[in-house]
């Protein structure tokens, strides 16, 4: 007896693959303001939060950093640290080390192009750690959450070609509004999040509040 096709089991959906976020150390600070904990490791709408390796374990080698962050240090014991950074095979690893190779001379050169070109007293460059990040998120399709401007001038500047990068470049509002939008992050504790980076004196980007109110559809909250 033939099977009709009517009587086949149903194939289980697909579930979609949440995309990386990289993020990146002042980034990673800022959202330890947050009740978000473990947000590392962790999906929210979409996205997987993760970070590096090397990041985590610059922050807990630093005395100064856990002095400062001295909150941060005691969150982090809520996370599992096995989970919040990205795991790379060996290949991935090879592809990184000579993207980074690549991309520290590029970035650094259209870095200092700009600053020259817009009168900028202090020339910006990338640190080790973000051509690190960058090469990574090159590698792996992934975004990068950051705040700092060199960084975001950099990848703007890669995905202006269309097609030679999957990349992309969120802020740290951003991954609020990822986490609130996934119910993790309620609306006060995002504006209380948000106070406490005006508190420690976070430098933030010139124009977040702008970027603000885009994102929540409400002024900036102020101290």
């Amino acid at each position: 007896m033939n099977r009709n096709s009517d009587d086949a089991p149903a194939k289980p959906p697909v579930q979609a693959v949440a995309r990386i976020v990289l993020v990146d150390t002042n980034s990673f600070l800022r959202l330890y303001h947050s009740p978000v904990v473990p947000f590392l490791g962790q999906e929210a709408a979409g996205y997987r939060l993760l970070t590096l390796a090397t990041l985590i374990d610059e922050f807990r080698s630093s005395p100064r950093l856990m002095n400062d962050y001295a909150w941060v240090a005691k969150a982090m014991t809520g996370e599992d640290l096995q989970k919040a950074a990205v795991k790379l095979t060996a290949a991935e690893s090879a592809l990184v080390h000579a993207e980074s190779k690549f991309q520290k001379q590029y970035a650094n050169r259209i870095l200092e192009a700009h600053c020259l070109d817009k009168n900028l007293k202090i020339v910006r460059s990338l640190s080790g750690r973000d051509v690190q990040l960058l090469a990574t998120a090159i590698v792996l399709g992934a975004v990068i959450a950051t705040d700092e401007w060199p960084l975001k001038f950099v990848v703007d500047d890669l995905m202006s070609v269309e097609g030679d990068y999957d990349i992309d470049v969120i802020s740290s509002l951003d991954v609020l509004k990822s986490l609130e939008a996934d119910g993790r992050l309620s609306r006060a504790e995002r504006i209380s999040t948000v106070r406490s980076w005006l508190r420690f004196g976070e430098c933030l980007p010139t124009k977040w509040r702008e970027i603000y109110s885009q994102l929540f559809g409400e002024g900036a909250p102020s101290l």
